[in-house]
């Protein structure tokens, strides 16, 4: 990701590969990697350079008006048919299946405790649910750290994979408890174990 300098913005057009075919090239501004987003500092670099002379011109849009303007202005457009070969990270879209399944499996199985506990939340003492509600969060945020860009496709290291297992094992079991508790409570306690099936 870029700062804005006007280093990167010469970068970004000096590494064009399409010249000749399209005048403009996309840069991508902001502390990508922590997931920050931009700063304020990178929007001023842009904002100062917009229009400086001896420097490309920088024009703020979306990824959609971009591909848009270069689909109507480029010429010879290049296609490509068949799979992307990715230099740097070929492979991440078959390793770590495991890890890929499980990460769905525990999108839909904490959405449907989380559906389940507001349900049963109505019979519980307050502080009850509330409580079960913050536990229910506090899943959720170690969830959403395992869907960090280097674990999903396989780019971590063993100990990361080790750690992801334990916690999708961990999150199944809490998940399960939290369901079980909240079906008795909605339909009465002769209802048999709620496990949802892998």
């Amino acid at each position: 990701m870029s700062d804005g300098s006007v280093a990167e913005v010469l970068k970004c057009v000096e590494n064009l590969r399409d010249k000749g075919r399209t005048n403009s090239s996309l840069l991508l501004f902001g502390e990508g990697d922590g997931g920050g987003g931009p700063h304020l500092s990178h929007v001023e670099h842009l904002a100062r350079v917009q229009d400086f002379e001896g420097i490309p011109k920088v024009k703020f849009s979306t990824c959609h008006e971009f591909f848009e303007e270069a689909k109507a202005t480029s010429e010879k457009l290049m296609t490509w048919e068949g799979e992307l070969y990715l230099e740097l990270h070929n492979g991440t879209f078959t390793t770590m299946a495991e890890h890929k399944y499980y990460n769905r499996f525990m999108e839909t199985l904490l959405r449907d405790v989380e559906i389940l506990h507001y349900l049963n939340s109505f019979s519980l003492e307050e502080a009850e649910a509330t409580r079960i509600h913050e536990q229910i969060r506090e899943m959720w945020r170690v969830f959403l750290i395992d869907q960090f860009h280097d674990v999903l496709p396989g780019t971590c290291t063993y100990l990361t994979v080790n750690d992801t297992r334990e916690n999708f094992a961990n999150l199944k079991k809490e998940c399960n408890e939290i369901a079980e508790r909240a079906i008795k409570g909605l339909l009465g306690p002769s209802v048999k174990r709620f496990e949802r099936i892998r």
